[in-house]
């Protein structure tokens, strides 16, 4: 009876079918392949070398690294992790509202799979592109440690190095996004997503490590003042998880009616539904954009500092466009964010099309026509994307409020606020609604659900 209260059985119920034990025994087996490959570094690398020079970088490039399970840090055959396949889908997606080829496509069987393809293609294309700037930048970097200045390339031919690097992480790319769609056909949950997520649950061991390690080097004689920070930590880190589960969840339900309809040989009297509207309806895609656009300003800090005998105010400009982690940067971060989540919104929701095919289905909502629905939903969703909006460039701000106000250490600020925690919750909670309808669909009581039912395999 407590083991009911607890819900013991209903998380041992996963492991009573057999399938499901299969998908998810399958799903683990992959991402263990993922954290291997993470380890495996690019032909041509000074390890060493790029692992002393990366040790203590902040900004743009940890949130970066993060995504990828410290595979950008270690420059692995995975250093990318999914994120080239990600924007690839992306930028197709965009495409579609322009190209009325491509969304016509969208809409078929086949049409999505020859969509698939380009997607694939599109990566391998970001790849190479990635790949041939970063090997430029690694080319002429240089550290110093105990052995003295090492470059970060090992002393081989620069187009050899290149070469090998080119094709070592396309063939990683290609790789990741094969075992994503075998997760998503064979295992449990959205593979590309759970690729992203294991990369980033990976860093929790080290973020805590380095978090304890802090603390102790920070240690008083009063060892009751230490555990007042570990509690007040724990307790911030909670309501924020609380906080950003709330949000995620969160929606505003516009309500439908529906007339009587023929089903087969059965008629459906008067039924009233909902149109749930997320509060956050982009997800982190409006962070990723903006993540790709504020790559700019420290490739433009950089070539001001270069102008020769520049003045003091330029100097000064050229310094804060330059920095990752200053004001600057989150300011510029959160306005394009915000900007990006009206974006987004308005090109993957269109009310039109919506409330077209609820019309077409015989509903309506009560006390609106068609043309006057369309309307409201749009007014109502401009109001409420604005706290999501705001929401999510708060969130992602806040690693930089974490590791600036209450000197947490950076990779655990990185953790327990941005785009790291709105992921790990997203993806866990989709996960676990997928394994509930597979328990419910046998007959047994989903994880989230209450009731009790007798299971069968």
């Amino acid at each position: 009876m407590l083991q009911d209260e607890l819900g013991i059985n209903r998380v041992l119920n996963i492991f009573r079918v057999s399938e499901l034990r299969k998908r998810i025994g399958f799903t683990l087996m992959v991402l263990l392949v993922f954290r291997i490959g993470g380890h495996i570094p690019t032909p041509g690398i000074n390890l060493s070398a790029i692992q002393h020079m990366t040790q203590n970088t902040g900004g743009l490039f940890a949130m970066l690294d993060l995504f990828t399970g410290g595979g950008l840090k270690r420059m692995t055959i995975f250093a990318f992790g999914i994120m080239p396949y990600i924007q690839a889908s992306i930028i197709l997606q965009l495409l579609q509202v322009v190209i009325d080829d491509l969304k016509k496509m969208s809409e078929s069987k086949d049409g999505r799979k020859k969509m698939q393809e380009l997607t694939r293609y599109a990566t391998i294309v970001i790849t190479i592109v990635q790949t041939i700037m970063v090997a430029f930048w690694l080319k002429n970097q240089t550290t110093s440690g105990e052995g003295g200045i090492s470059f970060l390339i090992k002393s081989i031919p620069f187009p050899v190095f290149l070469i090998m690097a080119i094709f070592t992480l396309v063939a990683g790319q290609m790789v990741l996004v094969w075992l994503g769609e075998q997760i998503t056909e064979k295992g449990i949950g959205n593979g590309i997503s759970l690729i992203i997520f294991a990369g980033i649950v990976s860093r929790i061991p080290a973020a805590i490590g380095s978090l304890i390690t802090q603390q102790q080097t920070n240690a008083t004689a009063d060892s009751s003042s230490q555990l007042i920070q570990y509690v007040m930590i724990l307790l911030v880190f909670m309501f924020i998880v609380a906080f950003v589960v709330y949000m995620e969840q969160a929606q505003r339900r516009v309500p439908l009616q529906y007339s009587k309809r023929i089903v087969g040989r059965r008629v459906y009297g008067v039924s009233a539904d909902h149109l749930p509207i997320k509060l956050n309806p982009a997800g982190v895609i409006p962070i990723i954009f903006a993540s790709a656009v504020m790559v700019i300003f420290p490739a433009i800090g950089n070539m001001l500092a270069r102008i020769p005998d520049k003045p003091l105010w330029l100097q000064g400009i050229s310094a804060t466009v330059a920095s990752t982690s200053g004001w600057f940067f989150y300011s510029v971060q959160f306005t394009l964010i915000v900007f990006f989540c009206y974006f987004y919104t308005a090109v993957t929701f269109n009310p039109e099309d919506i409330t077209k095919n609820i019309y077409r289905m015989g509903g309506s909502i009560p006390g609106l026509s068609q043309n006057n629905a369309a309307l409201a939903i749009q007014k109502l969703l401009n109001r409420v994307i604005f706290p999501g909006a705001v929401f999510l460039g708060f969130i992602a701000t806040l690693p930089a409020i974490l590791y600036g106000w209450m000197k947490i250490p950076q990779g655990f600020a990185y953790l327990m606020g941005g785009t790291s925690l709105i992921i790990i919750v997203g993806v866990a909670l989709d996960t676990m609604k997928q394994i509930e309808s597979q328990l419910i669909m046998r007959h047994y009581p989903g994880l989230l659900r209450h009731g009790k039912l007798k299971g069968r395999r």
